[in-house]
């Protein structure tokens, strides 16, 4: 994350996004690295020289702030939507880009979540889809 600068990016991209505040966030690695959550300098580096390249202006703003998590990413590289059957009021919500995917999120998983009736585009992202998948595997 940057310093904060003058407002200039009011629309998330893939990789930049600006904060209220003006900092600039940067992020676009997709690692796999088991549960090591740790980030090397030359992936920072990387990361960084993307941005730069997508917006010049930023090339003298320091960055201040790095963190690193671990991104969930389904099989097939889509999003998971469920609700429990054994526990009410349990949902699994994962996505590898929660940024991405956000207006989603708040407009359409929100309000079933807080008792909507589930979205009808939501059934097609059910884990089961890879239950449904291993069983038309193993018929084969």
């Amino acid at each position: 994350m940057s310093e904060p600068v003058a407002p200039f990016l009011h629309y998330p991209t893939l990789n930049v996004r600006q904060t209220d505040e003006g900092t600039v966030q940067f992020g676009d690695s997709m690692e796999e690295v088991g549960f090591d959550d740790f980030t090397t300098t030359h992936v920072l580096a990387d990361i960084a020289r993307r941005g730069v390249r997508a917006f010049p202006m930023l090339r003298h703003v320091r960055l201040v702030r790095m963190w690193a998590v671990l991104r969930v990413y389904s099989p097939d590289g889509f999003p998971i939507y469920d609700q429990s059957q054994a526990h009410s009021g349990a949902f699994v919500v994962t996505c590898h880009s929660g940024v991405t995917l956000a207006a989603a999120h708040a407009l359409r998983v929100a309000p079933w979540i807080m008792g909507a009736r589930m979205p009808d585009e939501l059934p097609t992202f059910s884990a089961q889809r890879f239950e449904r998948a291993t069983e038309l595997t193993l018929a084969h």
